[in-house]
């Protein structure tokens, strides 16, 4: 049983059944500085059912690299067999796959099911990063093609304890670097969280926040 599941898994994945359906993939916008680690969340949708796999091209800018080591799924992957597979196709050009030996449903609650890690060198200037080639397949391995989806990469200058990069410090930004503290695993990673640049995440760095607010 367990094999003809796995197979019934590859077949899908190759594309040897496949059809077009709505677009079920999106993403968030991404701000980040020059020299720094940024994050962005990728999107399902509840209404995709009975998704078991995921596979998407992701292009960047000049001046972006994707850190595969960094990139994660999120808590919000209903199925715990579930692994994310990153590598680079091309001149930054990454690809991205799920699989799972498991016919569970990739995920029944909205919300982020993948994270992505960038870096900007010296080169970034902003520009579009595109999701492209994206499909998913079903339960009856089907393959389900799917739309591109292409968000904004945004360079920013930063300010100090400006985590949301919106221009303003204040208790939003506490709450971003709370978030990452309580649950690295589902929230976004910001280098620029790291106020006192001690090489970690903790408390010191919420209380530099909360001065930069009060001063």
């Amino acid at each position: 049983m367990l094999k003809s599941r796995f197979i019934s898994c590859i077949i899908a994945i190759l594309g040897l059944t496949a059809t077009v359906g709505a677009k079920c993939i999106t993403a968030s916008p991404l701000s980040i500085a020059v020299g720094e680690t940024a994050e962005f969340y990728v999107y399902m949708e509840p209404n995709c059912d009975k998704i078991i796999s995921l596979q998407m091209d992701i292009q960047l800018p000049e001046g972006l690299t994707l850190n595969t080591e960094q990139c994660r799924l999120t808590s919000h992957v209903a199925d715990a067999e579930q692994q994310l597979f990153v590598g680079s196709v091309g001149v930054r050009l990454y690809r991205l796959v799920t699989t799972s030996y498991n016919f569970i449903q990739f995920s029944r609650t909205k919300g982020p099911v993948a994270i992505i890690s960038v870096t900007a060198n010296k080169n970034f200037k902003g520009g579009t990063v595109s999701l492209n080639s994206m499909f998913v397949s079903n339960s009856s391995s089907l393959r389900i093609d799917l739309g591109d989806e292409n968000i904004t990469a945004t360079k920013v200058t930063l300010q100090e304890g400006d985590v949301n990069c919106d221009g303003t410090v204040n208790v939003s930004d506490v709450m971003n670097v709370v978030s990452y503290i309580v649950n690295p695993k589902d929230a976004l990673y910001f280098s620029w969280m790291d106020i006192n640049k001690d090489q970690k995440i903790d408390v010191t760095d919420v209380m530099r926040i909360v001065n930069n607010i009060l001063n």
